[in-house]
């Protein structure tokens, strides 16, 4: 594939998605730590410089949209994030959550298959009661992303996923009784009554959001 060459403005917005194109499909056995540089907000990083209200996970993402989702370089990225969520999650604390949840966020959007057993491996591990992002913890992070991915790749989910959003109802209601609708066909009634039987707050419309967001309903 042919990439065109782009002159040295950085703030060239015509040229930002070439130029990214360039380095990302140029970087090879790099590409995880180009990914982990742009996602930690390196100033040093290769890629164009980041807009003011640019997300650092947002110049892959748009990437992917201008090569397409079958191209070889949208392969690459999705196993860049596989492999880092790896290495994160050998770790038995994190040095930077705030650049994992940034991880955990662009494997979501860019539907990093790859990424499911690391993710399920994160939402279990111990380091991830931080809080990270409005007031909400590293784990519930990983959470939503994990069954976004396994509603992206249904075949995915197994009976690991199962019990792991089962032990994880008292925890995260909603969420985990649209996880057990939408992937395994558990019964919404009866979890939403044994859950309230336990005394636990059930939004029959949070449910009803998690649904359409994950694509089950």
């Amino acid at each position: 594939m042919g990439h065109p060459i782009i002159g040295p403005d950085k703030w060239n917005l015509r040229a930002r998605i070439p130029r990214a194109i360039n380095v990302l499909a140029s970087a090879d056995q790099a590409l995880p730590s180009i990914v982990w540089d742009r996602l930690r907000r390196d100033p040093n990083d290769r890629l164009p410089q980041m807009e003011r209200i640019e997300l650092p996970a947002d110049i892959f993402v748009d990437v992917i949209r201008a090569v397409g989702p079958k191209n070889s370089l949208t392969a690459a990225l999705r196993t860049a994030c596989a492999v880092l969520l790896d290495q994160q999650v050998k770790a038995s604390e994190f040095k930077e959550p705030l650049v994992v949840v940034e991880l955990v966020y662009l494997a979501a959007r860019i539907e990093s298959e790859a990424s499911i057993p690391a993710l399920t491996k994160l939402v279990s591990h111990p380091g991830t009661a931080v809080s990270v992002r409005e007031g909400r913890s590293l784990k519930f992070q990983a959470v939503r992303a994990l069954v976004g991915m396994l509603a992206a790749y249904p075949n995915a989910a197994t009976e690991e996923h199962r019990h792991l959003f089962s032990s994880m109802l008292d925890q995260y209601p909603d969420i985990m009784i649209a996880a057990l609708v939408g992937l395994f066909g558990e019964p919404r009634e009866l979890l939403v009554t044994a859950a309230r039987a336990k005394g636990q707050t059930i939004r029959d419309e949070s449910i009803d959001q998690y649904l359409r967001v994950a694509g089950f309903a």
